[in-house]
């Protein structure tokens, strides 16, 4: 077992199901994140993931599809960006279709502004990458000087 399958089962046993729950919607990037906050407090930590992943993620009331599309509008409007590049990994994952999930950022264009649409269509194009998913024939992000791909 290495050290890294070690971890990730310890962290199993302590968290429990909401852990389980957590890594089975969002992956890597929730044991990790479990692992630092675990790192830090587990007493929080424990807390933490039953709240989210072992009772509002579970509720039953919207599916797991919704849930994640909701996600993304919330990072878009309260400029977590850096939660953005998972939940559209989740989103995809929940089985979004990348041009749906598009409409979301083009929407937030109306509401947020064209600075945070643009900010988050650099998220988008990232996860889109990091799960090897081109779905346009020409990357509309790579004219270089010009563009959303000049946008922070």
């Amino acid at each position: 077992m290495t050290a890294r399958e070690a971890r990730l089962e310890e962290l199993s046993k302590k968290v429990g199901t909401p852990f389980d729950n957590g890594v089975a919607i969002q992956g890597d990037f929730f044991a990790g994140a479990v692992s630092d906050l675990d790192a830090l407090d587990e007493g929080f930590t424990k807390v933490w993931a039953e709240w989210v992943y072992g009772y509002m993620y579970q509720r039953g009331v919207l599916d797991e599809r919704t849930r994640c599309i909701i996600a993304i509008s919330e990072c878009l409007a309260s400029n977590q960006d850096q939660q953005l590049v998972n939940h559209v990994k989740s989103a995809i994952k929940a089985g979004w279709e990348p041009r749906e999930i598009l409409e979301v950022f083009l929407l937030s264009c109306v509401y947020l502004g064209m600075p945070r649409m643009g900010a988050g269509l650099k998220r988008f194009r990232m996860a889109l990458e990091e799960l090897d998913i081109a779905w346009w024939d020409e990357n509309p992000f790579s004219a270089p000087g010009i563009g959303l791909s000049n946008i922070a």
